[in-house]
């Protein structure tokens, strides 16, 4: 009995840590390179890069369709759902959700990157008959978090982790912080 509940709590506790990491994501679209730092409790995320040399950070709850983009020089913040073009756009885990929605997928095996064992997806398109891969992601279920996407046509890095580290999540690091103000989209405040 003792050793079944001690290797029970061990699964707990080797499940709690599993997807918990932070990493360096490069990321491009269109040709703008961004880089990205990012924290992941395995199943929320928090992205810090800048936008036109301002700081920003994004808070990004998938289970509760949430992500919020910070401005933390004017201490406030937006708030988005998940599938809203402009996370779709700036979030390359929201734009992987979208293309799985938006394409067949394929399972096509594994395929190791920066260190890790990935599901290989491949995603085609679904009309008249083309067979052409529109994008290639590679996914830990590790991590539970893409680590490379490639474009399928001209096989560019769309996306692609680097440095990833074990990491112990804060336990405020996925909620705003204290003192930001909502704002809409032409910066004004937003009142309840």
């Amino acid at each position: 009995m003792k050793r079944t509940l001690f290797f029970l709590m061990f699964l707990s506790c080797s499940f709690l840590v599993s997807g918990q990491f932070r990493a360096t994501m490069k990321s491009s679209y269109s040709g703008v390179e961004k880089e990205y730092q990012v924290w992941s409790d395995g199943t929320n995320y928090r992205y810090e890069f800048k936008e036109k040399e301002q700081p920003m950070a994004m808070i990004v709850r998938p289970e509760e369709n949430k992500a919020y983009v910070m401005m933390p020089d004017k201490k406030a913040y937006r708030p988005y759902p998940c599938d809203d073009f402009a996370i779709v756009m700036t979030d390359p885990v929201q734009g992987c959700v979208y293309i799985a929605h938006s394409y067949i997928e394929k399972i096509a095996g594994h395929e190791e990157a920066a260190g890790y064992d990935c599901l290989k997806k491949e995603y085609y398109r679904a009309y008249k008959g083309d067979t052409s891969i529109v994008f290639i992601v590679l996914f830990s279920e590790e991590l539970n978090f893409p680590v490379k996407m490639i474009q399928g046509a001209f096989k560019t890095v769309k996306m692609e982790l680097s440095g990833i580290q074990k990491w112990k999540p804060e336990k405020d690091y996925f909620v705003l912080p204290g003192g930001y103000a909502e704002v809409d989209e032409n910066m004004q405040p937003v009142s309840h």
